[in-house]
């Protein structure tokens, strides 16, 4: 099917198929652009834009549901070459995302704006020209920590989330990059890896993909891909080789303080990775940048490393980060006692632990100075705030005392059912010293924070 009529209009036909079984997929609807009608750009992205775990299909002006029903049109959009849909902020984390897209010939004059891509609200907008302006490019990223969420920016300036302009000069809206180990953005930009510098309004080439090796940009200016292909969430560059016969990858050398799951585990990450048209930056489903919250934990298990827990098996939890396993001070057994990481060899009372099924999929953890109502691993108060501590106490039940053991491939992450699974157990500033506290705190992917549990 062609990409264009003779008119220029799009000639586009979306259809989604299932497996029915056997050699068998079986259509499960079609959305026909020429009769039902929406704006288009050269490319489509597949997120899930109010988190309730469906997808919705999303062009430049209008989306999709899941069943192919159409959800929304945005009003007054026409075609243009690029959007960005994610969420911009932490406080749109789990709850919406919004868009930012530019135009090309609009005769409503509009020029760039950012729209609520769960409704199709148009939230900002910037008007200009007289209706022949082609803007071509937008990129979106935190560039300015002095300014909340993501800024955008095209040809007229760069302007915060919530439309004010911040600037009237900005980096090439380009493709939006992580590479230097810090929580702003980057920029690739044919070729050249570019930082904006907020405070002088100054752009900075890091490096020059060419010069690291011999490689060449597409007619485009854009890699033939790029990505977190390597897992440690910079961002990977593949050129063309200077022959047309070779791949050249090129990874960044920058160290980072910074722990983030691999990009490509978040969904809305992989689809953009792989959907393709005119190439445009790859957005998580959450906010990434200065002051971020704690990403979601990636919905994967580890095939083949799963342990069978069971009442009459006795446990040693050690902490992966130091090696200490965690233990009851001085041996008590009152209620409010502190756990705490200690020794290095489980074979006490005070450092083992029984494991009991709690329902679904949920484990209560027991210390084995346990009476038998006595001494469960327990979230103080049964609150969801960082730095709550752990303790011992009387079984009660409650949420407090539930716990979900997910495998992170060296070890387990003991996530808490009072913190909605957004928090876990982990030893207190990452310290590896005998008497660190054991506390509850927001997932980071610290190996503070995964725990080794064994057999005794």
């Amino acid at each position: 099917m062609k990409n264009r009529n003779k008119d220029k209009s799009f000639n586009s036909l979306m259809a989604a198929y299932g497996y029915a079984g056997g050699n068998e997929f079986r259509q499960l609807w079609k959305y026909d652009m020429k009769t039902m009608g929406g704006a288009e750009a050269h490319q489509f992205r597949v997120e899930d834009v109010d988190y309730n775990g469906i997808d919705e299909v999303l062009h430049m002006g209008y989306a999709l549901n899941g069943d192919g029903s159409l959800r929304y049109r945005v009003k007054d959009v026409v075609h243009g070459d690029r959007y960005h849909i994610t969420a911009f902020s932490n406080a749109q984390n789990g709850k919406e995302m919004w868009g930012y897209g530019v135009q090309q010939r609009n005769p409503n004059k509009l020029l760039e704006y950012i729209y609520n891509a769960s409704t199709g609200k148009l939230l900002w907008t910037n008007y200009g020209g007289d209706g022949s302006v082609d803007i071509g490019r937008g990129d979106i990223g935190d560039v300015d920590p002095s300014h909340d969420g993501y800024e955008v920016w095209s040809f007229q300036g760069m302007y915060d989330m919530n439309g004010k302009k911040i600037s009237d000069t900005n980096a090439y809206p380009s493709l939006k990059l992580y590479w230097d180990g810090d929580l702003l953005s980057e920029s690739y930009n044919n070729a050249k890896i570019e930082k904006w510098h907020y405070d002088s309004k100054s752009v900075e080439r890091l490096a020059t993909a060419w010069k690291i090796a011999g490689c060449t940009s597409s007619d485009r200016g854009a890699p033939m891909f790029y990505g977190d292909i390597l897992g440690d969430w910079r961002e990977e560059i593949i050129c063309a080789g200077p022959d047309f016969n070779s791949l050249v990858l090129l990874s960044t050398t920058a160290p980072s303080e910074h722990r983030i799951n691999c990009l490509a585990q978040d969904p809305a990450y992989r689809n953009d990775m792989t959907s393709k048209g005119y190439y445009q930056s790859n957005m998580v489903s959450y906010y990434l940048g200065n002051g971020m919250d704690a990403p979601p934990v990636p919905d994967i298990s580890y095939i083949g490393s799963e342990i069978t827990f069971s009442e009459d098996k006795v446990w040693g939890i050690r902490n992966v980060n130091s090696g200490r396993c965690m233990d009851v001070y001085k041996s008590g057994t009152e209620d409010g006692t502190n756990v705490q990481q200690y020794g290095t060899v489980a074979n006490k009372s005070n450092n083992t632990w029984r494991i009991k099924d709690a329902g679904e999929g949920y484990v209560y953890i027991i210390s084995q100075l346990s009476n038998g109502r006595t001494g469960y691993l327990t979230v103080e108060n049964g609150t969801d705030q960082d730095g709550a501590n752990v303790i011992i106490s009387s079984f009660t039940g409650n949420d407090e005392q539930k716990f979900r053991l997910k495998n992170s491939g060296g070890g387990y992450v003991i996530l808490t059912k009072c913190s909605d699974e957004k928090r876990c157990i982990e030893v207190e500033a990452a310290a590896a010293d005998a008497g660190a506290n054991v506390q509850q705190w927001s997932l980071n992917g610290n190996s503070c924070q995964s725990w080794r549990i064994e057999n005794i």
